[in-house]
């Protein structure tokens, strides 16, 4: 079926474009050069091709994603172009209603931008551009302040304010993420310290981990190693397995500890304390509804 898929797809390839030079470059991805710069003929013969494929699915279902990138001569390096293409049609796979897209400003500037990032996060972690930033979490029953959620902030010199939206996907791409979550847990960790000195008091403080950090390193014994100096004072740390997040908070430690995880579904309520109730918002509003919200919410105190 897939050998049969390849070769009917290479077949069309050939036909449509009689007058260019196509390759296949591996795995389902072939590479194409024409001779013909106008956009809409060249568009024109993807939708063919795209058509064509149609009678060799065989029950599969395929959908042809295509990037175009257009040379002026100019470039010192012809495979500038070819990655140029293979950005764009990366490009379509994050965009559910195109197929086909051209390379264009917008995209070169989003490359550029994750050009910068890759060669910057580290020379950022050096020199303190990237700081932990405490965002308040209001308890929805009472609206008081029930604690802070621990968020990534890049104060680049270059582009300003950078927040994780701007960040977040591309370290994950390239499998940095686990070093800025890391570093988010050790600056929340010297914080609580420094707070523990002075004194001051002490609130709930809760970190977002992502799914990687648990592939990438062993971010258990990462927590463990930081957690060292709060736990001195009395507070420990949780990890949720439900949301992926690290919680503080000052708890008898048979309560909570470094290596408790704690599951939650709509179909298995699990008491947790109060600072750590497990549904995000996400969930609220997929119910489409107010009255939806305020009842989970006055469910919750049940508990």
């Amino acid at each position: 079926g897939g050998n049969m898929l390849l070769r009917g797809i290479a077949h069309e390839v050939q036909r449509i474009f009689i007058d260019s030079r196509a390759a296949r470059s591996g795995g389902d991805h072939f590479i194409i050069q024409t001779f013909d710069t106008n956009e809409d003929r060249v568009r024109g013969r993807i939708e063919e091709l795209q058509q064509s494929i149609r009678q060799y699915e065989k029950g599969m279902h395929v959908t042809l994603k295509a990037g175009v990138s257009f040379s002026d001569g100019s470039e010192e390096d012809p495979t500038f172009v070819v990655d140029h293409a293979k950005l764009a049609c990366v490009h379509t796979k994050q965009v559910f209603d195109k197929d086909i897209y051209f390379y264009d400003v917008e995209l070169a500037k989003k490359a550029a931008f994750h050009q910068y990032v890759t060669s910057g996060f580290t020379e950022a972690l050096e020199r303190g551009y990237i700081k932990a930033y405490y965002q308040r979490e209001v308890r929805a029953l009472t609206g008081h302040n029930c604690g802070y959620e621990a968020l990534a902030r890049w104060i680049d010199p270059k582009f300003g304010f950078l927040s994780p939206a701007d960040f977040i996907g591309t370290l994950e791409s390239l499998h940095l993420i686990h070093k800025v979550d890391s570093f988010i847990v050790k600056k929340v960790c010297e914080d609580y310290c420094m707070l523990l000195e002075k004194g001051e008091p002490i609130v709930p403080v809760s970190i977002n981990l992502s799914r990687l950090d648990f592939e990438l390193c062993n971010i258990i014994e990462v927590i463990e190693s930081f957690c060292r100096g709060i736990r001195d004072g009395g507070y420990h740390a949780g990890v949720y397995s439900y949301q992926n997040f690290v919680k503080f908070n000052k708890l008898p430690h048979e309560i909570l500890t470094p290596h408790t995880f704690w599951f939650a579904s709509y179909t298995k309520y699990n008491k947790l304390p109060d600072f750590a109730w497990p549904y995000d918002m996400w969930q609220f509003t997929d119910h489409g509804s107010v009255s939806g919200i305020r009842g989970v919410v006055d469910m919750n105190a049940v508990f």
